[in-house]
């Protein structure tokens, strides 16, 4: 899950694009979601939260990264 508040496009899809196939996945394997929406997210099975640009939410349960806006 990419959590930040733009959704990739163009030159910064690519390069996430690229990160998901260095961890064996696919865009379609990832999905996007807006900070302010993060709290919509309910059961989860989620492995790894990406937070993009924005603060990491602790109390999400599954590893994180976080790095300055995509």
């Amino acid at each position: 899950l990419l959590v930040s508040p733009i959704c990739p496009e163009n030159e910064t899809a690519l390069m996430f694009e690229r990160v998901l196939k260095s961890i064996k996945l696919t865009l379609d394997d990832a999905l996007h979601l807006e900070p302010e929406r993060l709290s919509m997210l309910g059961e989860h099975q989620l492995e790894w939260v990406w937070f993009a640009g924005c603060e990491a939410d602790q109390s999400i349960k599954a590893k994180h990264l976080t790095s300055p806006l995509l």
